[in-house]
C-alpha cells in the first residue's frame, strides 16, 4: 500500500520511500529532565508511538531512538537548589518518564541515549565543524556560524535577514553574529564539565541531537519527531549543523505534533503552566488519557480540561462496550458485523490516522450504542436526553449528526415540510404516497425499521 506523509517543508503530502527498503529510522526529541513529566510531554510521545505502531503494522522494521537531555543549565540550577549531584535530578525524572510511558502503553524506544554518555562524539563533531569553517571558538565557547549555510531557515520558513531584527548578543557572549548559536559552553567554577580542545565545558542544546541521531540512524534517515515548539530554533539549528557536518540531507520527514494548551497558554513547565502526569493519572485511567490525546489529529492543538477527559472516558467506554459485544457474537458463532478494516487508521502519519477512534465511533455508533433495549445518554453533559431504541419505536427525538457522537440537548426543532419542486404542484410527492400508499421506491407490505435508524413507524396490522 502506498503511504503518503505530510512534508513540513513543502506543506504537502509526499510519497513515503524509506532510505533503506523495508526499514524506517525514527528519532524523537526526548525530555530535558530538570523536572517531572507533565501531560504536554507525554502527548508528543503518545503521538510518535501511534505513528511507530502504524509503520510496524504496515510491515516496516522501525528503529526508534529517543534521547534524554541529562545535562542543562536548568538541571544544574535544580541540583544546586536541592544540594545534590545533577545526575540525581536527571535519573529521578528519567525513571518517572519510564513509569508513565508504561502506564500509557507507549512502546519503549530501542535506544535512550544520554548526552553525558556521548561527550567524546560531541567534541569530535564540533571539531569537524570548526575545521570546515562552519563554527569558530571564542572565549572558551564554540559557536555555529549561521551564515555559512545558505539554506538556513528553510525548515521554519524564515529568512536570515528577517531573523536578525530584534536579536542581540547577551552579556558574556563572544559571537561574531547575533544569529550564531552555541555548540560548546564553557563551565563556570563549581559547575559540571568535561575537557575539550576549547577548555572545560559542556555541550550546547542543539548539537546533542545531531550527534546521537547520526550515530544510531546514520547521516540520512526517515523521520524526526518532536513538538511544534521545537521547530525553531532547535530543529532548524539541528538540521543546519547536521547537514554541514555530514554533507548530506539530514531527515526526509519532520513530524511536529501539536501542543497541549491550558487556557490560552501552552502547557509548559518553564512557565509553571502544567499538570504533572502523576496528578492526572490519580484522577483518570491511563487508557482514557491516551484515548483523549489521540482523539485529535497529532498536528492539532489540544485544549486540556477535566471535562474533556470525562467526555473522552465516556466515548472510550462506548467503544469498549461495542468491542465486547462483537467478541461475544464471535464467541457464540454469530456473524460479526464490524469489519476489521473499520479499525484501521486512514492514510498514514499526517493524514488522519489519529482520527480513527472518532471515525470508528461515527461509523459504528449505531451498532455500538443504539441497539434494542439500550438506554443511556450518548454523551454526558448538561441537558443531555436519553437515547432509547425500543421494539417498534425509534429514538425520543431526532438523532444528532454523527450517529450519537454529540450531546443531545433536547429535541431538535421540526425542520418543517420539504420545499416544493418547481413545476410540480404536489411538491414532488406521488399521488400514491399522498393517499397513504407505499410512496416512491417502497414496496407494499415492506416493514420499515425504526425512524431513528432510517425508517418509519411499523404499519398497523
Amino acid at each position: 500500500m502506498a503511504l503518503h506523509v505530510y512534508d513540513h517543508v513543502t506543506r504537502t503530502r509526499r510519497l513515503f520511500e524509506p532510505v533503506h527498503p523495508g526499514k524506517v529510522g525514527m528519532y524523537v526529541c526526548g525530555m530535558t529532565v530538570q523536572d517531572k513529566p507533565h501531560v504536554g510531554h507525554m502527548f508528543a510521545f503518545v503521538a510518535c508511538d501511534m505513528i511507530r505502531r502504524y509503520l510496524e503494522h504496515l510491515g516496516y522494521a522501525v528503529t526508534h531512538v529517543q534521547n534524554f537531555t541529562d545535562i542543562d543549565d536548568k538541571i544544574i540550577v535544580k541540583a544546586a537548589q536541592e544540594g545534590v549531584d545533577f545526575r540525581v535530578v536527571s535519573q529521578r525524572n528519567i525513571d518517572l518518564y519510564h513509569r508513565y510511558a508504561e502506564d500509557l502503553n507507549i512502546r519503549p524506544a530501542h535506544l535512550y541515549p544520554l548526552v553525558t554518555d556521548h561527550i567524546p562524539e560531541i567534541v569530535a563533531f564540533i571539531a569537524d565543524l570548526v575545521a570546515k569553517d562552519h563554527a569558530y571558538a571564542s572565549g572558551g565557547d564554540v559557536y555555529f556560524r549561521v551564515r555559512s549555510w545558505d539554506e538556513y531557515g528553510f525548515l521554519s520558513g524564515r529568512h536570515v535577514d528577517d531573523m536578525r531584527s530584534g536579536v542581540r548578543i547577551e552579556v558574556g557572549e563572544a559571537k561574531q553574529d547575533p544569529l550564531d548559536f552555541a555548540l560548546w559552553k564553557s563551565a563556570a567554577a563549581g559547575e559540571p564539565g568535561w575537557d575539550s580542545p576549547w577548555g572545560r565545558g559542556r555541550p550546547g542544546w542543539h548539537i546533542e541531537c545531531s550527534v546521537m541521531a547520526t550515530k544510531y540512524l546514520g547521516p540520512h534517515f526517515d523521520f524526526h519527531g518532536g513538538g511544534r515548539d521545537l521547530l525553531f530554533p532547535h530543529h532548524e539549528n539541528e538540521c543546519a549543523q547536521s547537514c554541514c557536518g555530514t554533507g548530506q540531507k539530514f531527515v526526509n520527514f519532520w513530524l511536529h505534533n501539536g501542543l497541549l494548551f491550558l487556557g490560552d497558554k501552552k502547557m509548559s513547565k518553564s512557565d509553571g503552566n502544567f499538570f504533572a502526569m502523576g496528578d492526572v493519572l490519580a484522577l483518570f485511567p491511563a487508557e482514557v488519557i491516551r484515548f483523549f490525546l489521540l482523539n485529535a489529529h497529532f498536528r492539532s492543538q489540544i485544549d486540556y480540561g477535566e471535562d474533556r477527559l470525562r467526555e473522552a472516558g465516556a466515548a472510550y467506554e462506548r467503544l469498549r462496550r461495542g468491542v465486547r459485544r462483537l467478541a461475544e457474537r464471535r464467541a457464540s458463532g454469530g456473524r460479526a458485523r464490524a469489519r476489521g478494516s473499520a479499525f484501521r487508521p486512514r492514510g498514514g502519519p499526517g493524514q488522519g490516522g489519529p482520527r480513527a477512534p472518532p471515525a470508528l465511533l461515527r461509523r459504528h455508533g449505531r451498532r455500538f450504542q443504539l441497539r434494542r433495549g439500550d438506554r443511556g445518554p450518548v454523551r454526558p453533559g448538561p441537558g443531555s436526553e436519553p437515547v432509547r431504541c425500543r421494539r417498534g419505536r425509534g429514538t425520543a427525538g431526532r438523532r444528532p449528526p454523527g450517529r450519537g457522537l454529540g450531546p443531545v440537548r433536547g429535541r431538535r426543532p421540526d425542520p418543517g415540510p420539504a420545499p416544493r419542486r418547481p413545476g410540480r404542484p404536489d411538491g414532488g410527492r406521488r399521488a400514491g404516497r399522498a393517499a397513504g400508499g407505499p410512496g416512491p421506491g417502497r414496496r407494499a407490505g415492506r416493514r420499515p425499521g425504526p425512524p431513528g435508524l432510517g425508517g418509519g413507524r411499523r404499519p398497523a396490522g
